[in-house]
């Protein structure tokens, strides 16, 4: 298990949905029984933390993990419509993901991530439990399946 941060500290308060003020970038990254495990809270505040990030999964993408990637997104904070661009952009590109799972609170980020990957042609379905993300990313089934 790794974790990486843009703070060398983190305190329980940068948790709190400050718009104004992201709290600092940290996320894991975790291999586990047949897919790779990143959990991101915060915001990915800069392209260049973005690359990090996406440099990151890519090293630790292992073919016994079939490309299979579950994002716990629970924790994240909104970014930038640019860092949210470049993300999508990488994921539809990156052979470090051929199918992904998102898991998030609400259906309206399920429908937002749905939407937008299948607009970009990026095998991923949106979950509220990391169990049925699991479930979904073991079946092979499609997204809409």
């Amino acid at each position: 298990m790794r974790l990486r941060s843009e703070a060398t500290t983190h305190s329980g308060s940068t948790l709190m949905k400050d718009k104004a003020n992201p709290p600092p970038a940290q996320y894991e990254i975790e291999p586990r029984d047949g897919y790779l495990y990143v959990a991101l809270i915060g915001a990915l505040g800069s392209e260049a933390k973005m690359h990090a990030y996406q440099q990151d999964i890519e090293a630790a993408s292992k073919p016994e993990l079939r490309r299979c990637v579950l994002f716990d997104n629970r924790q994240a904070q909104p970014s930038t419509e640019d860092i949210r661009a470049g993300i999508w952009t990488w994921a539809s590109s990156t052979s470090a993901i051929q199918r992904a799972a998102v898991v998030a609170h609400t259906s309206r980020v399920h429908r937002r991530v749905e939407r937008t990957a299948e607009l970009n042609r990026v095998r991923m379905a949106a979950f509220g439990s990391i169990e049925e993300a699991e479930r979904w990313l073991r079946s092979g089934r499609s997204a809409a399946g």
